[in-house]
């Protein structure tokens, strides 16, 4: 992976994944417990240890690795032997939960998962990160030294959970995903503004009308890694406590390393490891984040992005945009200055949109090239005027 891709990562689109249950066949041929099956890696399972149990293992071609156990499939499978979910009463219920019980019993891994330690070539492209986007110093700076101390010591990388704080449009969900991109981890949004009750992290039992599986134990049950990123966007606009209790309950217990060791989910009420997670949080402002919260994160401040940090961003904004189309535009398009000057009212957060409307404005033209005038017929299209303010960039 090259620093070129990271910088791109900055504008990615958001990664989305199917539900843990929804990628499990029912008719598994693999058998629970068989210390011989390999996994698709060519990596055979340790012998048993606990949960949270990390090891340095050879994989099929020798290379040592750093495994953790994030659960141990036993549990799993005692609970499917006496149950016969489909004669149950609510038997859809049931067969969902009945389908990640048999992809952890039946994990060819058995529970055992990759750890991240860093090579040169991640510490590449997070310097490149850092050196395209200043206004992460802080962010970087914290990543980059985990990084090189991994490297040295060649063991499992090591983050803080952080919380990055600055104003709206920096890029600070961007940021997170292009640090994931470079570590080659799998990463996952929670848009909290959206998202009500602690069950969004910790899960939903069955006895709930739409029972469900947590954020937490679907990243870990689902991604190649025992540290997936978990990104908990603007944090500090979390809904107020419900019936389902507060989204940000669950992380008083799952941010501190000895409690997540052995974190429960309630749609599955099995223990798993969560220690591995690596969090991420982002704010405009700490005022409506509880104390108790913020005194378990690393604080980092994001400040706006200088001009040609801007000039950079919306590049690739533009670049990201026009891959959507496949061949239609050259592999690397020219941004003209004056379509660069049509952005420049524009709020970043506004800007993707504007951007994705301009560039399909040009393929209808039969354009292979995004012109000024294909920006601002989008501005007048999706910016009301009360929403248009100067930003002071470019």
């Amino acid at each position: 992976m090259g620093g070129r891709k990271s910088r791109a990562a900055f504008m990615g689109d958001d990664d989305e994944r199917n539900p843990f249950e929804d990628e499990i066949s029912e008719n598994s041929e693999v058998d629970a417990g068989n210390p011989d099956q390999e996994e698709g890696g060519g990596i055979k399972p340790p012998p048993d240890h606990p949960i949270a149990t990390e090891v340095l293992h050879a994989d099929a071609e020798g290379v040592p690795r750093w495994l953790k156990r994030i659960y141990d499939p036993a549990p799993a499978a005692s609970e499917l032997g006496g149950e016969d979910f489909g004669d149950r009463y609510d038997d859809d219920k049931l067969r969902k939960r009945n389908k990640a019980l048999k992809a952890m019993a039946y994990d060819p891994m058995q529970g055992w998962r990759p750890m991240i330690v860093a090579t040169d070539a991640m510490i590449a492209d997070l310097e490149a990160l850092a050196d395209a986007a200043s206004n992460f110093q802080a962010l970087f700076e914290v990543v980059i030294s985990a990084a090189r101390a991994s490297l040295l010591a060649a063991m499992p990388l090591r983050l803080p959970p952080l919380l990055l704080v600055g104003p709206p449009g920096a890029g600070k969900s961007r940021a997170a995903y292009a640090m994931a991109s470079a570590l080659q981890t799998s990463v996952e949004k929670v848009p909290v503004t959206i998202q009500t009750g602690a069950g969004v992290l910790s899960g939903l039992d069955w006895t709930w009308r739409t029972p469900s599986m947590g954020v937490v134990a679907r990243a870990l049950l689902t991604a190649q890694t025992a540290s997936p990123i978990l990104v908990l966007d603007e944090v500090d606009k979390s809904c107020p406590r419900s019936e389902f209790g507060q989204l940000l309950d669950p992380l008083h217990d799952l941010l501190e390393s000895d409690t997540a060791r052995h974190f429960v989910d309630e749609y599955l009420k099995l223990p798993i490891a969560a220690d591995g997670v690596q969090w991420i949080a982002t704010a405009n402002d700490v005022a409506t984040i509880p104390a108790p919260i913020i005194d378990r994160m690393l604080l980092l401040e994001v400040v706006q992005p200088t001009p040609s940090e801007m000039g950079v961003i919306l590049r690739a904004m533009i670049q990201a945009a026009i891959t959507r189309w496949g061949d239609w535009f050259p592999a690397e398009i020219d941004v003209d200055p004056g379509t660069l000057a049509a952005l420049r009212s524009i709020h970043p957060r506004a800007a993707r949109r504007v951007i994705d409307l301009a560039v399909g404005f040009a393929v209808a033209a039969g354009r292979r090239v995004l012109l000024a005038d294909d920006v601002e017929r989008a501005r007048m299209i999706t910016i009301s005027p009360k929403m248009t303010r100067k930003i002071g960039f470019l």
